[in-house]
């Protein structure tokens, strides 16, 4: 969950990571309350990000769903 209003890289280390979805979120409104209101639709990675990277990209208002799954 991205609650800035920039892109941030998220890295685990030893492990590969495999973004699942992005979706939106009223950043506002979990600041305010704590809960998460999702404002559009769950999307998949763009071409560019499918398979297993070691870094990936947590966009600004979003909520980045991914799988860390294979060990290097």
């Amino acid at each position: 969950m991205n609650r800035t209003v920039d892109d941030h890289p998220i890295h685990l280390h030893i492990v590969d990571m495999q973004i699942l979805e992005r979706q939106p979120f009223d950043v506002a409104h979990f600041q305010a309350t704590g809960k998460l209101k999702f404002t559009g639709h769950a999307a998949p990675p763009e071409p560019n990000e499918r398979g297993f990277k070691d870094t990936i990209r947590a966009p600004a208002g979003y909520v980045t769903s991914f799988y860390p799954s294979r060990f290097r």
